[in-house]
C-alpha cells in the first residue's frame, strides 16, 4: 500500500500539468476580459475603505443582499441558454477557441495591459 497521499498506478506525466496550466491561463485570461472584472476592480479601492471605516455596516449589507438575492432567486428568472449567451457574448471565447486551435506558427499574440 503506499503511503499516505499516493496514489496506486503509473504516474502522472507533465502532459496532465500541461493541460492543468492552459487551462488555468484560459481562464484567466477570459476573467480579465470580462465586463464583471473591470466593474470588480473599479469597486475594491470603494469598498475598502469604506470596510475599514465600518466594518459592521458593510457585513450588515452584505448579508441583507445575499438574503434579497436567497428570497428573490433571480436564477429562476433566466434560462440556461440566457446564462451562456451573455458569457459568451461578453467575454472573448471565440478568440480563446480559435487560439487553442491554431498551430504554433505564429508568434502568440500580445494583449495590451
Amino acid at each position: 500500500m503506499p503511503p499516505h497521499g499516493q496514489h496506486e498506478g503509473p504516474p502522472r506525466g507533465a502532459g496532465g500539468n500541461v493541460w492543468l496550466s492552459m487551462g488555468r491561463s484560459v481562464a484567466e485570461r477570459w476573467w480579465r476580459r470580462h465586463p464583471a472584472h473591470a466593474v470588480g476592480q473599479l469597486a475594491r479601492p470603494l469598498l475598502e475603505s469604506y470596510a475599514r471605516k465600518k466594518p459592521a455596516k458593510l457585513m450588515a449589507i452584505a448579508a441583507a443582499t445575499g438574503a434579497v438575492v436567497v428570497l428573490v432567486k433571480p436564477w429562476r428568472l433566466l434560462s440556461v441558454t440566457a446564462v451562456l449567451a451573455a458569457v459568451l457574448k461578453t467575454s472573448d471565447v471565440a478568440d480563446v477557441v480559435n487560439t487553442l486551435m491554431q498551430k504554433n506558427s505564429s508568434p502568440p499574440r500580445k494583449d495590451p495591459p
